[in-house]
């Protein structure tokens, strides 16, 4: 919960930094962008279940901003265009190849809490 929290926090600086337009380096740029997308590449599906109502929220919030911001810092040359058009592609995949391990995971936390509940 502490590392999805910080890890949120971090995105939202970026964010915000970003949206206001105080990244003037390309290289400050990527950084952030990358910083942005990790709670979308590092919390699995047990962590984002722990999360706050606002948490769930700023991460929406975040996702909803995310096309604005790869158009503004392309307007200013501080992104290669065609790399960032690929991210959203390369995140749907990493999510659809990680779906089933998380699935199963899911499926042997019930079967454990059945096994535990059946032994109370």
């Amino acid at each position: 919960m502490r590392t999805g929290r910080r890890l949120l926090l971090n995105a939202k600086v970026c964010n915000e930094k970003l949206k206001r337009g105080i990244v003037k380096d390309s290289q400050y740029a990527n950084a952030y962008l990358w910083m942005m997308l990790q709670p979308y590449l590092s919390i699995d599906a047990l962590a984002i279940t722990m999360l706050t109502p606002e948490q769930i929220r700023l991460m929406t919030d975040m996702a909803k901003d995310y096309p604005a911001i790869i158009s503004r810092l392309d307007g200013k040359h501080l992104i290669d265009r065609d790399v960032s058009t690929k991210i959203p592609n390369q995140l749907i995949r990493l999510y659809i190849s990680t779906y089933h391990v998380t699935r199963s995971y899911f499926k042997i936390q019930i079967i454990w809490s059945h096994i535990i509940a059946s032994h109370y």
